[in-house]
């Protein structure tokens, strides 16, 4: 029905008319061009199948991208190769004690303890020949709403959208709490080993 609808109306209104449409007895997609003549309709096709399914593909997995970014319990932040940031969810709000408005206004590096170096190695590894990792960890000082300071353990994958749009999903997790039980457990380590060595060395 819309090849011949399409076909009719360049007869109709002599105009020529492009369009896209399922041809049902090959199971393809065609992109059709028709002009009309004084010798009746030019028709051209060309079989569009293959770009159809990737174009498919592609938002359902940007669709799987949404709901897990808007429902997952990590912190996550959606972001601009320049650190914009365009979106983020319940939990990185919850983390950050900011409104999604406040923390898209700070954007991702002021929100990073100022002096905390490791931020500008990673962006140099970032841009690095001018070809950024499609994924990358690290660790971070970053900052609350009121200036607490706390340590994330962090990821970052590179994607793009269906429009050509290149973008960072950054995820964060707070491993404060982790941090400083790893440092108590290496302080209880070097403690213990020193009254090991000093009771080996009084039974010399």
């Amino acid at each position: 029905p819309e090849f011949q609808r399409e076909y009719e109306r360049a007869f109709a209104e002599s105009v020529p008319v492009e369009f896209e449409a399922y041809y049902a007895p090959l199971q393809r997609w065609r992109y059709v061009k028709a002009y009309p003549s004084a010798q009746g309709l030019a028709v051209h096709f060309r079989d569009i199948t293959q770009s159809r399914a990737l174009q498919k593909a592609l938002a359902d997995s940007e669709t799987r991208h949404r709901l897990l970014f808007e429902h997952s319990g990590d912190a996550m932040m959606e972001v601009l190769p320049d650190a914009t940031v365009l979106k983020a969810n319940a939990a990185a709000c919850a983390l950050f004690g900011m409104t999604e408005e406040e923390i898209c206004a700070a954007g991702q590096l002021r929100m990073v303890a100022p002096e905390d170096r490791r931020l500008p190695n990673w962006l140099e590894r970032y841009q690095k020949h001018g070809r950024p990792q499609a994924f990358m960890t690290g660790q971070w000082t970053m900052l609350r709403k009121g200036g607490e300071r706390f340590e994330v353990g962090f990821s970052s994958t590179q994607y793009t959208t269906q429009d050509g749009t290149r973008l960072k999903t950054m995820t964060f997790r707070d491993i404060t709490a982790a941090l400083r039980h790893e440092q108590d457990m290496q302080a209880r380590n070097a403690h213990l080993d020193e009254r090991v060595r000093q009771r080996t060395e009084s039974l010399e």
